[in-house]
């Protein structure tokens, strides 16, 4: 059984970790401290990104979380991971498209390393990716979710989040529930 997801308090102090990924229609992404989700995030895809490559789309979800999440990011460096391999070579990319520029310039102003997460272990970012799919984004979550303190260092989001989640996704988000204490 799935439950209400549990946010982590943040600590400006401790290192951030954002997990991203995307989709044929939809990015999303989780900005993490110590194993705990901070902060999630998840949008559709626009009908012009819908037609980008793998590679675009999932540069497009680093950018866009990076973009969201700034104000935490800047100035302290991190980690971002991601599913696809060929991301960890756009900063060196000798031949780009006339987006990538201005995705590598505003990269630019981040200190952060990235890694590879191979797509069976990137279960929340790749729940968040799909479930925008059928469900338009989670802005309505934003909207009335609750955060309260919970059990110590942990917030308790009180909303009916798990009813939100498709029901491809709720095996893998039971799956890392089981796994992860928050």
């Amino acid at each position: 059984m799935v439950t209400d997801p549990m946010l982590a308090l943040l600590d400006m102090l401790k290192p951030f970790v954002v997990e991203t990924d995307a989709s044929d229609f939809a990015v999303g992404g989780v900005l993490m401290q110590d194993g705990h989700p901070v902060a999630f995030e998840s949008r559709k895809l626009k009908d012009v990104e819908r037609r980008y490559s793998v590679h675009e789309k999932e540069l497009l979800a680093v950018v866009h979380c990076l973009i969201l999440w700034r104000h935490y990011l800047l100035g302290s460096p991190f980690v971002v991971k991601t599913d696809n391999t060929a991301v960890s070579y756009f900063m060196t990319q000798p031949k780009l498209t006339s987006r990538q520029p201005r995705w590598q310039e505003l990269l630019s102003e981040f200190y952060f390393v990235l890694e590879y997460r191979a797509g069976s272990s990137n279960h929340v970012a790749d729940a968040l990716s799909r479930m925008a799919t059928s469900l338009g984004s989670v802005a309505a979550l934003s909207s009335s979710a609750v955060v309260t303190p919970h059990q110590g260092s942990g917030a308790r989001v009180t909303t009916g989040a798990a009813q939100l989640v498709h029901s491809s996704s709720r095996a893998k988000l039971g799956n890392f529930s089981s796994k992860t204490t928050f």
